[in-house]
């Protein structure tokens, strides 16, 4: 019964993360980067790479453009950061499940590791482009659910805060 609590928890988790994800936090740096970059406003979403071969320059660095490269750098950093934390949530869900008395541990780890790399590669397949910064924005999210599940005192350092949402039970 625990496991599909679990199960059914961390489930609807990922399925709304994406959503909330995709509809939130990507049109926040979409209107962001409308503001650096207003030349670029009228075009759909590009990869960052593009953003910042554009504040470079074609002849090298220019410092007009600036302000775009520190925000598209910051808006980088606040996207990972956000994916990151639902790793860090997952972790948290599955350390709370797997230590339940008579529990596998093996299959709340796995299942968690499937239902969090899914959530995270939904975010990355709606992502436009390929470049350096899309794959950052990516990796660095799904690999943080390994060095959480291995260390998970390492999440107390960047998300303390997630600790007390993540023990909320809706049952």
């Amino acid at each position: 019964m625990h496991f599909l609590t679990f199960l059914l928890t961390l489930g609807l988790a990922a399925v709304a993360f994406p959503v909330l994800y995709l509809r939130g936090v990507v049109s926040l740096v979409e209107r962001c980067q409308a503001f650096l970059a207003p030349e670029a406003s009228t075009q759909p979403r590009k990869p960052l790479a593009e953003g910042v071969s554009v504040a470079a320059g074609k002849s090298g660095f220019s410092v007009e453009r600036l302000p775009l490269l520190l925000g598209s750098g910051l808006l980088l950093v606040l996207e990972i950061y956000i994916q990151s934390a639902w790793s860090a949530f997952s972790v948290l869900k599955v350390l709370e499940y797997a230590q339940q008395p008579g529990a596998t541990r093996w299959v709340y780890y796995a299942s968690g590791f499937l239902l969090c790399e899914g959530a995270l590669g939904v975010i990355a397949r709606k992502d436009p482009g390929l470049s350096i910064f899309r794959v950052l924005r990516s990796v660095i999210p799904m690999g943080s659910f390994a060095v959480f599940a291995l260390v998970p005192s390492r999440i107390d350092i960047f998300y303390g805060w997630l600790r007390a949402l993540a023990s909320f039970r809706l049952w």
